[in-house]
């Protein structure tokens, strides 16, 4: 028999992906095929491990776990001083990974919701300083980590340069214009209140699809910003 090659399989499992999470009632039918795909081989799971880890938040099952295997990437110096610092527990061991798992993750929109009730902005800043020079290409962000300085962390400029989607609903990004050298291919934003500097970042884009624009002191100048997007959006 003659196997397909590596390239076919990845497509062939991107799209069994992308037809099952697409639709909510397909996931929950489906969802347990795509890690049966995982126990084939040995073959078969390096190639569908960076696509179910492209989104890590949407297909776990426990919360605990994914945070567990997350902050495992961390070095050992980053554990013993979250450890004296009494942030997370004496007892915790790193885990065994089988994978980098960290550098296949594309799409954080909800990674905020790992931590730990009441979780330290230290140990979210080491998280989210990881996901920054550990991702090799971001396209979402958490609208809670745009509040920290995560154009200033390692590889910034590299993992955010790809992004597709921005959400300042909630977040509060603190310069724009750097992020503006950085980003050309948002096609989506999300504005919940005046942001300085956002008519730059929008101009910046290649090609935006998608903005929306809750309440804004600079409509006028958004309105202006957009004009080169007219055949996009």
């Amino acid at each position: 028999m003659t196997e397909l090659n590596d390239d076919v399989l990845f497509y062939i499992f991107q799209d069994l992906y992308y037809l099952i999470t697409s639709n909510s009632n397909n996931e929950k039918k489906y969802k347990k095929s795509l890690y049966f795909c995982l126990f084939v081989n040995k073959h078969w799971c390096e190639i569908m491990v960076p696509i179910l880890w492209s989104y890590p938040y949407k297909h776990v099952y426990k919360k605990e776990s994914l945070f567990n295997i997350i902050i495992s990437h961390l070095s050992d110096n980053s554990i013993k001083f979250l450890k004296d610092k009494n942030i997370i527990e004496a007892n915790f061991q790193k885990q065994k990974l089988s994978f980098k798992y960290i550098k296949f993750c594309r799409y954080l929109n909800d990674i905020h919701k790992i931590f730990p009730i009441r979780s330290s902005n230290l140990l979210k800043e080491k998280i989210y300083k990881l996901f920054i020079s550990e991702c090799s290409s971001i396209k979402s962000l958490s609208s809670e980590m745009v509040c920290y300085p995560i154009l200033k962390y390692p590889g910034a400029n590299i993992s955010l340069s790809n992004l597709y989607e921005l959400d300042f609903k909630s977040g509060r990004l603190n310069d724009y214009h750097e992020l503006a050298q950085i980003c050309r291919s948002i096609e989506k934003i999300y504005i919940d209140l005046s942001r300085p500097n956002i008519t730059e970042l929008i101009e910046m884009q290649k090609q935006i699809k998608y903005i929306y624009v809750k309440e804004d002191d600079n409509c006028e100048k958004i309105d202006q910003a957009l004009e080169k997007h007219a055949n996009s959006i």
